[in-house]
């Protein structure tokens, strides 16, 4: 049943048009498609007809079948699927399926979006029950009216009592049902900025420290499903809100090499400046359902909330303004980046950040980006800090060709990798250039000059030079 008629002004009607969100009801299927043990979670929430089009009902439906019917091992995807679903008659279109379908194969929270197609389909229910009591209530030849209304109530109250039991008790776990419904590592879309389930809050100095360049080139190493920082990363969609406007954001966007990532989703300023922080974030929370998001990077936190500076420096503000962030990762099973600006006199990590410390009790992690002392580091050497519930580190790291890489404690074991190969290199062709020997050796430019003068070569008249046999 997809559209009803009702009567209005006396012979006129109205066409009621279905309450649905078809994004919401392709990330379950496409979700179920990715990881089959998550159907379970579905079917204790939705029934078939929950499902607003036909062919979703039926893919439902399928995939219910198939698992009880299964042989174990064999992976229920859209191949498998649509073979199943196949008809003599060719009427699936099995092509369309897999067009629909293509960018929805992420995983995502399916409880949630289980519950908003579960109440779209409760309130089609209601229209249903409403529509049918006014039409025999027209039908002056049909039963009376005592019995329509009793109908009508009857049927209201089957669908409001199980909806009202729903919101007055929560569904409680016992230690081990929190042990086994959760992770037991942390789960990475971006290491350590973006980490399902929690939010984390980077600080660093503004056009100097390097948090969007380190969000962006992050963003890229997801998108190309490659590790960063030496992590993992899990492919998946990102909703950014920036407190840029769109000029100056496509040139940082450019810089990193994202412009075609499919999966990156920017808000520039002019989509949302003006909106209250509260609503603004009821619309970020929309945004992401819609796109399947499963990460937000708001830069920067207090600019997108539009905070004056007596607000920054209010501990009540600032934990009202982290809230609903953290409802919504609840909620979406998210991952939360929040950006802010260091004081010009930073102190330690946690401290060091503009505003009241209010803001980094209400997050679960800190990370923290600053340049390493020139004295003793090129400028794209920068020391990342972590401190939270996750875990506590302190990272060197370098930017190289739009990609940052780890030294740290595995450092001096890759140092002597990279100068070996380097000296190699220059010894095969000492005419060769630093771009050359960059190329060849897989590192930075800076890093080969400063390991090559390391292991006793420069450059001179376009020649590498061995110091210490010169000097011997």
């Amino acid at each position: 049943m997809s559209e009803r008629r009702v009567p209005r002004n006396g012979n006129s009607e109205t066409e009621i048009k279905r309450p649905k969100k078809l994004s919401a009801e392709r990330a379950i299927l496409g979700a179920i498609l990715l990881d089959n043990s998550k159907y379970q979670l579905a079917s204790a929430i939705l029934k078939p007809q929950d499902f607003s089009v036909d062919l979703y009902q039926k893919m439902f439906s399928a995939i219910g079948e198939m698992i009880t019917e299964r042989v174990e091992g064999r992976k229920i995807d859209l191949v498998t699927l649509t073979e199943y679903m196949a008809v003599p008659d060719g009427t699936l279109d099995a092509a369309g399926i897999a067009q629909v379908f293509k960018d929805n194969l992420i995983a995502s929270n399916v409880e949630h979006y289980a519950r908003i197609v579960r109440e779209k389909s409760a309130r089609w229910q209601a229209i249903t029950i409403f529509n049918r009591g006014i039409l025999q209530a027209l039908d002056e030849d049909g039963e009376d009216a005592d019995s329509v209304r009793d109908s009508a109530l009857a049927d209201l109250k089957a669908i409001t009592v199980a909806s009202a039991g729903r919101r007055r008790t929560f569904e409680s776990l016992t230690p081990r049902q929190l042990m086994d419904s959760t992770p037991e590592l942390p789960e990475y879309i971006i290491y350590p900025v973006l980490v399902r389930g929690f939010v984390s809050l980077l600080d660093g100095l503004p056009k100097w420290s390097g948090k969007t360049t380190l969000a962006l080139t992050g963003l890229l190493a997801m998108s190309d499903n490659r590790p960063f920082l030496g992590r993992k990363t899990e492919r998946t969609r990102v909703l950014y809100v920036s407190e840029e406007n769109r000029k100056p954001l496509r040139i940082e966007v450019a810089r990193a090499g994202l412009a075609d990532s499919p999966y990156v989703e920017f808000v520039p300023l002019d989509l949302h400046a003006g909106i209250p922080w509260r609503e603004k974030m009821e619309i970020i929370e929309g945004t992401a359902v819609d796109k399947i998001c499963a990460g937000c990077i708001v830069d920067t936190f207090f600019e997108c909330v539009g905070a004056t500076k007596e607000q920054e420096n209010d501990a009540g503000f600032c934990a009202d303004a982290v809230r609903p962030v953290r409802e919504m990762i609840a909620r979406l099973n998210m991952g939360a980046g929040l950006f802010r600006h260091e004081r010009k006199s930073p102190g330690e990590i946690g401290t060091s950040g503009r505003g009241s410390n209010a803001l980094t009790g209400a997050v679960d992690q800190i990370v923290r980006l600053t340049r390493m002392n020139p004295k003793d580091y090129p400028t794209n050497f920068r020391k990342l800090e972590i401190l939270g519930r996750i875990e506590q580190a302190e990272l060197t790291i370098e930017l190289v060709n739009q990609e940052y890489r780890v030294h740290g404690d595995a450092a001096p074991v890759e140092k002597q990798d990279n100068a070996a190969a380097i000296v190699a290199a220059i010894k095969a062709k000492p005419s060769a250039s630093l771009r050359e020997i960059a190329r060849v050796t897989n590192t930075g430019k800076t890093t080969v000059e400063r390991l090559a003068k390391e292991s006793g070569f420069v450059q001179h008249d376009g020649r590498w030079i061995d110091t210490e046999h010169l000097n011997s």
